[in-house]
């Protein structure tokens, strides 16, 4: 739970900096056409183009320094909610339920062991039960046939 909110927290917080980084740019842009429509001629234009420049090259940097902020603190704060639960009680708990994970999938217990010896993906039944398939690469296993449409498909 308090992963979530940690999440939540830091997913309003870039909002807002995004909210804050569009409206310094609404307000920027709003003075450079107001003092578009003031000029008197092409002698302040060079102005109006360095006041937007300096406002192109500060706040991007602001913006994503207020992002790398706020990743940095909810990686802490979700690096101590993880701390947390390895503390105490709840370190015993999960350690109990990892440690039955494998006795919950009997089935795949062979396959976390590599008992299989055959490294293409099998159904975990037939990993389980020992009749894994080996690699074709085109060629069938001793014993087995094509049938009758695949052969004709192949021809």
């Amino acid at each position: 739970m308090g992963a979530a909110c940690t999440w939540f927290r830091s997913r309003e917080t870039l909002h807002q900096a995004r909210q804050q980084a569009t409206h310094q740019a609404l307000m920027i842009h709003e003075a450079a056409a107001q003092k578009l429509c003031a000029a008197n001629g092409p002698v302040d234009l060079p102005g109006i183009h360095s006041d937007l420049m300096n406002f192109y090259w500060e706040n991007p940097i602001q913006y994503w320094q207020q992002v790398a902020t706020t990743s940095m603190q909810t990686q802490m704060e979700m690096m101590a909610q993880m701390n947390h639960m390895f503390i105490g009680k709840t370190k015993d708990r999960m350690e109990r339920a990892l440690s039955n994970f494998p006795a919950a999938l009997p089935e795949s217990e062979e396959a976390f062991k590599g008992k299989t010896g055959n490294p293409t993906r099998q159904p975990i039944s037939r990993i389980a039960s020992g009749k894994a398939i080996p690699p074709m690469n085109g060629h069938l296993p001793a014993g087995h046939e094509r049938p009758p449409a695949a052969a004709q498909a192949l021809e």
